[in-house]
């Protein structure tokens, strides 16, 4: 025996539509006026018809109290929103990072105060030209290029008809008062005395001290950051075609345990907001990296020390085979640097990454890194030029590679 359905009201244009659906539930779906150039499609699910329509009545009144309250919002706000919502396909350290710019931009601009849709061309140009006092110059590029895609995306989705960044210029490089941060390196005696500092303060057979001092070695003779060595583990290693390949590093995530609401008992409990983890490479590209005669040998070194050999083992870790965390290579180094007295500004282990380069005759104007120089069974990957070498070092430009490595 067939049931027979009731029939449905026929609406209005313009007033939705509803039907039946497989389980005999109704669908109401209308199309919401939120403004002058938008809609918004709403649907909504019961069992009858007075239901869907109370349903649909409430529903409209929360979208148009969301737009209201979206018009309401700061500049700060929506753009943390915003880029939430937008750039869900980048690392989430990256998207951590961006979002930690706008909260730093907001603690010292007025503008980012203000209602996102009433701020001014001559208000963002004022901003823009008061960070050259403050920021450095790639600052205050990857700034500008930020609040200009975010009106950008904003007149795309029809919420704003003109970009107020439309003719927003960025300031000349002349006019920046804090240069660019120094790229700190070492050259080839201070290098000699950093290695023998790091193996002598590592760990012996009965005891730790320095435990990361082969890592530190180990970093600066192949030129990779610290993530990536932190995160290498031993099945990613062929030591008898002298080839590592890097496909993970160490990234922040958000912290699930950390509490928001609860700030000052997160950090009684000493609970961080963010944690560090394995995940992908930069620009989610792997890529191979030659060994030379001195990163083999950190690797023989830990090899001896420590028991866990495994291929999903990570090849530079401390007691119970727990890997090391950037945190730690941080404070390693510094300590290195005090212990062999150095005379070298405060930096951490990306200044490992900054070695001379020269290119010399012996390997036909090859340019041979002094401290990633590759074994002779190998010499002819030996880069000659500088977007291989970037390509080596995994530099996201070959600009970047020519001002990281001083060239003598």
């Amino acid at each position: 025996m067939t049931v027979r359905m009731k029939q449905l009201p026929k609406m209005a244009r313009g007033e939705g539509t509803m039907a039946y659906r497989e389980d005999g539930t109704i669908m109401f779906r209308k199309t919401v006026k939120v403004s002058e150039t938008q809609t918004k499609r709403v649907t909504v699910y019961g069992e009858t018809v007075r239901e869907v329509m109370a349903l649909m009545a409430q529903k409209e009144k929360e979208v148009l109290f969301n737009k209201k309250k979206a018009n309401n919002r700061t500049l700060e706000e929506e753009m943390t929103l915003w880029y939430k919502d937008k750039k869900r396909g980048v690392r989430e350290s990256t998207a951590l990072g961006r979002i930690g710019r706008i909260k730093s931009m907001a603690k010292v601009f007025p503008v980012f105060h203000k209602q996102w849709k009433f701020v001014k061309e001559d208000e963002l140009q004022n901003t823009v030209f008061e960070m050259c006092g403050i920021y450095a110059y790639g600052t205050i590029m990857s700034s500008y290029s930020l609040i200009k895609a975010f009106y950008k995306d904003k007149v795309a989705a029809r919420e704003l008809l003109v970009s107020p960044m439309a003719n927003v210029k960025l300031p000349p490089k002349e006019m920046v008062a804090t240069k660019d941060k120094q790229i700190v390196y070492m050259n080839s005696e201070q290098v000699k005395v950093f290695v023998t500092a790091a193996l002598q303060k590592s760990k012996t057979v009965n005891t730790y001290k320095l435990s990361s001092g082969p890592a530190l070695v180990f970093t600066l003779y192949t030129g990779c950051r610290i993530g990536e060595v932190c995160a290498l583990k031993w099945g990613k290693v062929d030591l008898n075609r002298k080839i590592m390949l890097i496909d993970s590093t160490l990234t922040k995530r958000k912290n699930p345990l950390y509490d928001e609401t609860r700030p000052q008992a997160m950090e009684a409990q000493k609970i961080p907001k963010t944690i560090q983890c394995v995940g992908g490479v930069k620009n989610k590209k792997s890529r191979y990296v030659p060994l030379n005669d001195m990163a083999i040998k950190m690797l023989e070194i830990q090899q001896r020390l420590d028991k866990n050999l495994g291929t999903d083992d990570f090849v530079f870790c401390g007691k119970n085979a727990v890997r090391y965390d950037e945190n730690r290579m941080y404070h390693d180094i510094r300590t290195l640097i005090r212990a062999a007295n150095l005379n070298l500004p405060r930096c951490g282990p990306h200044m490992l990454r900054h070695p001379y380069v020269k290119p010399t005759t012996k390997n036909n104007g090859r340019f041979k890194a002094g401290f990633m120089s590759m074994p002779a069974s190998n010499k002819e990957h030996l880069p000659n030029d500088l977007s291989t070498l970037a390509g080596v070092l995994f530099c996201s430009q070959v600009a970047s590679t020519n001002r990281s490595w001083i060239l003598y």
